[in-house]
């Protein structure tokens, strides 16, 4: 027998197996009196189980004692029936993950299915084209950009899309960035300090800058990373008064986009720049596109399992380490621009890691060694920058100025040149001011201080003066618009 101690009045003598601790007699007091259905049980009570009370303890205290049984069934009862829960939620959180692991393994082998025996960047474009109309280009540079951090031997491709106001160059980055496992990219602007802080702890990140101005130490430090793709890159920074070093992972992936490139020229250099160019044509292809969306009901950058498909096809390419081997094959039509040599090398090396499963291919110390063939070297040549307006121009054209030539071309139609002010350009092109004094003179130049564009790059533009307004004109020559030799080909 044990005692439920009650300060305030003699003991209640009880069996062992009755609640007897002084909390749960609190508990019983503190619940108040029994009402009809309460005392109704607690008589009955009494009459069953007598043993349980002294007959010469007070009413209420047997009272108070029967409540402290009740509260202590109570309390054994609510915290049965929460282990059972808990139990439950444990079997349920369980059962999830089996299911969620089964799915991830699922999807993972049709990714691998893909790799190996169909064509991936089919997929990529069906999650591509889902969230954007148009802007293949832009779509296979950003995946090949990606692969190549897993490769040892490039150099590294970074990329950066230019185009006006309004032309889609935000959704085209988007939606091929929706592609990329989103736990590797990083979108915005930073401070100094929390623009790299946010890349110190991931393994080879993906960063996206959106029309935003680089101050000069994010510049520089940006460029030291993408000279030095290989290896660690430190960014020295001030944090309450002292030095800090944040270490830029190796391997990082820089993409940007705006309506003129940002930063300075050595910064321009390094990215593989792509235009966005549209045409009354694209525009009435993407109306229809965006009316489709809309009639779908689908949300912007939507997850369907192209994209998942996607995602899971580049982290498979990612949890390897590549090296391309064998291209000694290839020879270079035009050997003066080392940087387009580099980039079409690139490319191609890209694609022969993206289709390593269909490649003669071998592994050893965990690196696996792909040999390229004619199609990864087609694939890289397969972008506008290798296609020459004219051989004898200093550098490529870009999409723009090419499509800026082509309208004065066939304006000029069958005379041998034609002398243009720059307000016809701009009337012809139907681009602002500034956007035609671009591709003309090139970033902030103008006809007095030719920085790029159609002015430096094509000898069939020169400036000349006008007899009769003595004027700046534009004088351009009529120049047959072919594609002339192939950029790189097999060596024969």
């Amino acid at each position: 027998m044990t005692e439920a101690i009650d300060q305030q009045g003699p003991a209640i003598k009880v069996q062992s197996n009755i609640p007897d601790d002084i909390q749960t007699l609190k508990l019983a007091r503190d619940a108040g009196g029994l009402d009809d259905e309460g005392e109704k049980i607690f008589q009955e009570f009494r009459s069953k189980y007598p043993e349980y009370f002294s007959a010469d303890t007070p009413l209420e205290k047997q009272k108070t004692f029967f409540q402290t049984i009740k509260v202590k069934q109570r309390l054994a009862e609510e915290e049965k029936i929460q282990s059972a829960r808990k139990l439950d939620d444990t079997v349920v959180k369980l059962q999830k993950e089996r299911e969620t692991k089964a799915k991830q393994q699922e999807l993972s082998n049709k990714a691998v299915t893909i790799l190996k025996t169909g064509k991936p960047m089919d997929t990529f474009r069906k999650g591509y084209y889902l969230n954007h109309c148009g802007d293949d280009e832009i779509l296979r540079a950003i995946i090949y950009a990606r692969v190549l951090q897993s490769s040892r031997t490039t150099k590294g491709l970074q990329v950066f899309i230019t185009g006006d106001k309004g032309s889609g160059k935000s959704s085209a980055v988007k939606s091929a960035v929706n592609l990329i496992p989103p736990e590797k990219v990083s979108e915005g602007s930073f401070s100094d300090k929390a623009f790299f802080l946010k890349l110190e702890k991931k393994d080879k990140p993906v960063v996206y800058l959106d029309d935003i101005t680089l101050t000069e130490s994010q510049v520089a430090t940006i460029k030291r990373a993408m000279t030095n793709f290989q290896r660690v890159t430190e960014h020295n920074t001030i944090v309450e008064h002292k030095l800090v070093v944040i270490a830029i992972p190796a391997r990082s992936l820089w993409l940007g986009s705006a309506v003129s490139e940002t930063g300075d020229d050595q910064l321009k250099d390094r990215f593989l720049t792509l235009g966005i160019q549209n045409s009354p044509e694209s525009d009435k292809e993407y109306v229809a596109w965006e009316l489709q969306r809309r009639k779908e009901g689908r949300s912007e950058y939507a997850i369907t399992e192209d994209v998942n498909l996607s995602r899971a096809m580049l982290q498979h390419i990612n949890e390897h380490e590549f090296v391309v081997a064998g291209v000694d094959w290839v020879e270079f039509t035009y050997t003066s621009d080392r940087r387009l040599i580099n980039i079409c090398l690139d490319l191609m090396e890209a694609n022969a890691i993206l289709h390593y499963h269909q490649r003669e291919h071998e592994e050893k110390d965990g690196v696996i060694i792909v040999h390229p063939v004619a199609d990864d070297l087609n694939a890289a040549l397969d972008f506008s920058m290798f296609r020459f307006t004219d051989k004898n121009a200093d550098g490529r054209l870009t999409k723009a100025e090419r499509a800026l030539d082509n309208i004065i071309q066939d304006d000029i139609g069958g005379r041998a040149e034609q002398n243009y002010f720059e307000t016809r350009v701009v009337e012809l092109f139907g681009k602002s001011v500034t956007r035609v004094r671009t591709l003309l003179y090139g970033r902030n130049g103008t006809s007095l201080n030719i920085k790029g564009g159609l002015l430096e790059k094509a000898p069939w533009y020169s400036l000349d003066v006008d007899q009769d307004t003595r004027k700046n004109v534009i004088r351009v020559k009529k120049h047959k618009n072919n594609n002339f030799d192939q950029f790189a080909r097999i060596t024969p």
